[in-house]
C-alpha cells in the first residue's frame, strides 16, 4: 500500500483514489495491498466515510436516538454532586461532540468522578467544539433531515477519525489493543456478583497459575495503567450489582448494626460476623452467599477513613 503524505493511519486505509471506479473494484485492487487487519476495516459495514470524516456505526439504544443515559435524570442520578444546570451542559456537550457511545459516556463520567465537574466539563467543552469542525454537513446522506424513516434509525455514526493531518485524542479505552479492550469491558458485561467474583479471583491468581487461560494472560501482560482502568471497572459493576440484591431482614439488620458501632468496636463486631457467617453462631435466617457480599461490603465502607 502506497502511504500518501498527509493521510492519518485509518485515512491511508480508507483513501481511495481516482484510479478506482467504484469501491468494489477498490477493495478489489486495493485490498490486495492491506494486511488482515487493514481489509477488516476496509471491508466492514461498520465504517462509512464521510468527506474527510471516518464514522463508525453505533446501536442506537432508545427511539429518539439519544441513550439512556445521556438523559438528564439519569445524569443527575449516576452524578449527585452535579447541579442541574451542570448535568444539561453535560449533556449538550456530550451530544455536540457525538460521544453517544458507550465507551465515551464511560470514559467522561469516570474523568467526572476523578477530577470534579469543573475540570471535566471545561474539557469537554473543548473537545465537543474540535469535534465539532469534523461535524458531517447537512448535505451529508447520514444526517438526520435525510432521513425518511418513520422511526430514529436503528444504528447512528460516531466521529473516530479524520483521513487527513491531526485528529482530537481518541478516548483511551480505543488506543488500547483489542485483548486488552475485552477485557477492561469484561465487568460490565457481568451479569451476577457470582461472574464478577470469579473474573476478579481469576485475574487476581494469575501470576499463580501454571497454565493460565487467555484473559488470564492479557491480565497479566497488561501495565499497571490498564489493570487500574480494570479494577476501576470492576469495583463500580460490583456496587451496581451489590445495590441491586434483594435483602432479607436479617441482613438489613446487619447493616444497620455496622452502620451503628463505633469504628474502636469493629473488629470485635468483624469477628462476629465471620462466626455468624461460618455458623458458628445460630442465627434465625441466615442470609445468603449475595447478602453477606452486600453485608461485607458496608462493613468495608465503614472501616475505611
Amino acid at each position: 500500500m502506497n502511504n500518501n503524505k498527509g493521510l492519518t493511519y485509518l485515512g491511508n486505509i480508507f483513501h481511495v483514489t481516482e484510479e478506482y471506479e467504484d469501491i468494489v473494484d477498490a477493495v478489489i485492487t486495493k485490498g490486495n495491498g492491506l494486511s488482515q487487519g487493514q481489509r477488516l476495516y476496509f471491508e466492514s459495514a461498520d465504517y462509512q466515510v464521510s468527506g474527510s470524516v471516518i464514522l463508525q456505526r453505533h446501536e442506537n439504544l432508545s427511539p429518539d436516538g439519544i441513550p439512556e443515559r445521556l438523559r438528564l435524570d439519569n445524569i443527575l442520578l449516576r452524578h449527585k454532586n452535579l447541579t442541574y444546570d451542570q448535568a444539561a451542559q453535560y449533556k449538550s456537550l456530550m451530544l455536540k461532540a457525538d460521544f453517544t457511545y458507550p465507551e465515551a459516556i464511560h470514559e467522561v463520567d469516570t474523568r467526572l468522578r476523578k477530577e470534579g465537574a469543573e475540570s471535566t466539563l471545561s474539557w469537554l467543552e473543548t473537545m465537543a467544539s474540535e469535534m465539532e469542525k469534523y461535524a458531517v454537513c447537512e448535505g451529508d446522506y447520514t444526517h438526520h433531515s435525510h432521513r425518511q424513516d418513520p422511526i430514529p434509525a436503528t444504528y447512528g455514526f460516531h466521529r473516530i477519525s479524520s483521513m487527513y493531518g491531526a485528529e482530537y485524542q481518541l478516548p483511551w479505552i480505543f488506543r488500547q489493543p483489542e485483548l486488552v479492550r475485552r477485557l477492561i469491558t469484561t465487568p460490565g458485561r457481568c451479569k451476577s456478583l457470582a461472574q464478577l467474583r470469579n473474573l476478579g479471583k481469576g485475574c487476581y491468581s494469575a501470576q499463580n497459575e501454571k497454565d493460565p487461560v487467555q484473559y488470564q494472560q492479557v491480565y497479566l501482560a497488561m501495565s499497571n495503567a490498564q489493570r487500574n482502568v480494570f479494577w476501576d471497572r470492576y469495583n463500580i459493576r460490583k456496587e451496581k450489582l451489590l445495590s441491586q440484591v434483594s435483602l432479607s431482614d436479617t441482613a438489613r439488620a446487619l447493616i444497620k448494626r455496622i452502620r451503628t458501632y463505633s469504628k474502636d468496636r469493629l473488629p470485635r463486631l468483624k469477628t462476629n460476623l465471620v462466626k455468624l457467617q461460618k455458623g458458628q453462631i445460630a442465627i434465625k435466617n441466615p442470609p445468603k452467599d449475595e447478602e453477606w457480599d452486600v453485608v461485607w461490603w458496608h462493613f468495608t465502607k465503614r472501616k475505611s477513613p
